[in-house]
């Protein structure tokens, strides 16, 4: 009998998510009657461990003996079964150094750590939550435009929990006349965020007829082409930009004049340009009062975007002079989304989304042997070692970490370092001669 072991996510703060619904799961099962399915119990996920029992699934503590385990969020270290095969989302691809440690215990622990956001085919992702990424973005956004306004308030996504319901809210309202939103980006963030908004009552136009008249509520959806061009010319060409995005400038800065929400959805490569700037947003004719952030790129294209927020507290604002955080709806400040998991506000719609791309594409390449490479493109380790692909990841992997001393262990050290820091600096202040390296000692 083979096993698929669903591992529970205990990444803080608590996700409901899954990689399968029971109704899935009885769909595997009923194909595959020489596999069980065993779930890891769990008090947090929106499906309760009831459902899956009834749908033929074990529930179990221990996943040891399951040929492939899967998981959405990042596997706590204590929680990787030694040797398996798991899958989820690693964010360690870029060498993020807060998950250093994690594949530092994939290796020493064999694991076979195969990464959803790697999987890939024709160089398109087969798997992800990006759809649910920008339904929920998108209508938070409009939450937290009305918020900032303080015009009408929606309940929050997480309260409603499923898309219909969020389709539904924003359906029953009435529109100002000067809503009008920019969209930058047309991958899945993008198409979701876009069914969003026409599920509100946005009518949809082409980008000249944004610029150029276009009656509320309505919305635009700007491919790269339109909002950049490269810097010497005013030209673009599009592997290029994605080869050399140093070489081209934002060109949205039109848009901002007529929209008042700006949605980002796109992709952001490393270098790119910022897409517009504190002076952009304090020009007279600027119009944009709000940014929802789907794509959450910190320290990215979009300036005030300065943190990550939360789902139970997603919104603040952006003073454009200082450039500082402050409370949403301060006057002459831009209303802020940046949160970067939107998914999980509609924990059951997104877990029938991804558990349908995992059943149609992920799976039967594991049935076959992953005769396309696919799987094996996606795997980070494997056996204690870096795979090939994923070698420029040695140096992240094996670099030292030094755990910071207990404060009880510092003793007086640290006093007694300020006390000789004033001291040297008191000397240096009234010595005669003329300051140097060379003179400190």
């Amino acid at each position: 009998m083979r096993i698929l072991g669903i591992l529970r996510e205990e990444k803080i703060p608590a996700d409901q998510r899954a990689v399968l619904n029971p109704a899935q799961c009885r769909e595997l099962l009923d194909r595959h009657p020489d596999w069980q399915i065993w779930v890891q119990p769990s008090s947090v996920r929106a499906i309760q461990d009831a459902e899956y029992v009834a749908a033929g699934c074990f529930v179990a503590e221990d996943l040891g003996p399951a040929e492939l385990i899967i998981s959405v969020k990042e596997v706590p270290v204590d929680e990787l079964v030694p040797g398996a095969t798991h899958f989820f989302f690693s964010h360690t691809y870029k060498g993020q150094p807060y998950n250093r440690g994690l594949l530092r215990a994939c290796l020493d622990r064999d694991v076979r750590l195969i990464d959803w956001e790697l999987l890939r085919q024709n160089g398109k992702r087969i798997i992800g939550f990006g759809e649910y990424a920008g339904l929920v973005g998108a209508y938070e956004a409009l939450r937290g435009w009305g918020l900032h306004r303080g015009t009408w308030s929606f309940p929050p996504a997480l309260e409603l929990g499923r898309v219909a319901a969020l389709k539904a809210e924003l359906a029953a309202h009435t529109w100002p006349s000067d809503a009008r939103i920019v969209l930058t980006g047309v991958g899945r963030v993008g198409h979701g965020a876009s069914e969003m908004l026409r599920a509100g009552g946005f009518r949809e136009v082409p980008p000249t007829e944004f610029l150029h008249g276009a009656e509320g509520p309505c919305f635009t959806v700007l491919e790269a082409e339109h909002y950049v061009q490269r810097a010497s010319d005013g030209g673009y060409d599009r592997s290029e930009f994605r080869a050399h995005p140093d070489r081209y400038a934002s060109a949205l800065a039109p848009y901002l004049e007529v929209a008042t929400v700006y949605l980002p959805c796109h992709f952001y490569a490393e270098g790119g340009p910022a897409f517009f700037t504190a002076a952009d947003v304090l020009r007279p004719t600027n119009r944009l009062e709000f940014v929802g952030d789907i794509a959450c790129d910190i320290a990215g294209p979009v300036p005030c975007t300065l943190r990550p927020s939360k789902g139970n507290d997603p919104f603040y604002g952006w003073d454009p002079v200082t450039g500082s955080e402050v409370s949403l709806g301060t006057p002459g400040s831009l209303g802020v989304l940046a949160v970067d998991n939107l998914p999980s506000q509609v924990p059951t719609d997104a877990t029938e989304g991804f558990g349908r791309a995992f059943i149609e594409q992920v799976w039967p390449q594991w049935l076959a042997g992953d005769p396309e490479g696919i799987l094996a493109a996606a795997t980070e380790c494997a056996d204690g070692s870096l795979t090939a692909p994923y070698a420029y990841l040695a140096g992240y992997a094996s670099a030292i970490e030094t755990a910071a001393p207990e404060a009880s262990a510092l003793g007086g050290r640290v006093e007694d370092a300020l006390v000789g820091a004033y001291a040297e600096l008191e000397r240096l202040a009234t010595d005669s001669a003329p300051a140097t390296f060379d003179s400190v000692t």
